[in-house]
């Protein structure tokens, strides 16, 4: 039987690798998989007239792993491989040290409990800063089960990032067409509420551009109307990223061109301001990455009910801009 490590880089592996081969000497080489966080998956085609639509959280498969012996000698295998060592192991061990390490653990939960219902599945959480550390930091690290709130506050914000997406894919794809533009977009909330902030300024008195700098800054405090609280349950400051999809809100709508960069000053782009005017008053929540950590701390079914009701109600005007296209069919792009 084997032992199965799933480490966010190759760096922390070799750190654990060792110590877990000597824990258990006779269970064969240790089968590191590298873990990392894919794409959505999108229904391939939906109608138009389907939206808004509320679906379960789907990703693209992603699978790479080494072979460890104990001496730390490390050799490729492949996806097969690694399905095969995932579905008899006797043990897996899931280490992150990354401020967001639970994300990569609640994905990496769901890759092995795929293949193997029964796995053991522990979490080191300390960090090996010696080899008599890293042994205790296994012999003491706990099942997944026992983070089971910290994971269904992992699988309330997917919920809510893909459902987003999902839902804005078709309507921002039919309002860059408009816009004389070719493209196949969707958009994290984060994103839209930055770009409906963008054009509030322009229609009022405020600033119009920014440096990447101030708008960095925006983002990392964003302050909302201050009736939730601005910190997550571990005390850190919400932003307008974590949360959402972990894209930089910035850089993705400069990637979309709905940002112009005027010798270094952000602004938005004529393309921009004709994607923003056509969300309602009500898709402007300055206090939307608040609900989102607020929801996060609900129980599972009760904050998914309480999101599926709120997408329905963001999105409710979806028919006023594609409902010409009502009886075709919007084909998402694999991987998205």
């Amino acid at each position: 039987m084997s032992i199965v490590l799933v480490a966010n880089t190759p760096h922390s592996a070799a750190l654990i690798i060792p110590a877990i081969a000597e824990l258990h000497p006779n269970a064969g080489p240790v089968i590191t998989i590298v873990a990392t966080h894919t794409a959505f998956a999108f229904p391939e085609k939906t109608a138009y007239s389907e939206f808004p639509i509320i679906r379960d959280v789907e990703r693209e498969p992603f699978l790479t792993g080494h072979g460890f012996a104990p001496r730390r000698k490390t050799t490729p295998i492949s996806s097969d491989e690694v399905i095969e060592e995932l579905c008899q192991a006797s043990a897996v061990y899931l280490f992150n040290p990354e401020p967001e390490g639970f994300r990569s653990h609640y994905h990496a939960t769901l890759m092995v409990r795929s293949w193997n219902k029964d796995a053991k599945i522990r979490v080191i959480e300390d960090h090996p800063l010696h080899p008599s550390v890293t042994i205790r930091a296994i012999e003491t690290a706990a099942l997944i089960e026992d983070y089971q709130p910290v994971l269904d506050a992992v699988a309330i914000g997917e919920h809510f990032d893909f459902n987003f997406r999902l839902n804005s894919y078709p309507l921002v794809t039919k309002l860059f067409e408009r816009a004389g533009s070719k493209a196949w977009c969707n958009m994290s909330a984060g994103a839209l509420q930055l770009l409906l902030w963008f054009r509030s300024r322009e229609k009022g008195k405020g600033r119009r551009s920014f440096s990447s700098k101030e708008l960095a800054i925006k983002v990392k405090l964003w302050e909302g109307s201050g009736k939730f609280a601005r910190v997550d349950s571990f005390g850190r400051r919400v932003s307008l990223q974590p949360g959402f999809h972990y894209n930089d809100p910035v850089d993705e709508l400069s990637g979309m061109r709905l940002l112009d960069d005027e010798s270094e000053r952000l602004r938005l782009s004529s393309t921009g301001r004709f994607v923003a005017d056509a969300f309602p008053s009500i898709c402007h929540d300055d206090d939307l990455p608040f609900r989102v950590e607020a929801w996060k701390r609900l129980p599972l079914a009760e904050a998914i009910s309480e999101i599926n009701s709120y997408l329905m109600n963001f999105f409710a005007f979806h028919q006023s801009v594609t409902g010409d296209n009502s009886s075709e069919e919007f084909f998402c792009r694999k991987g998205a």
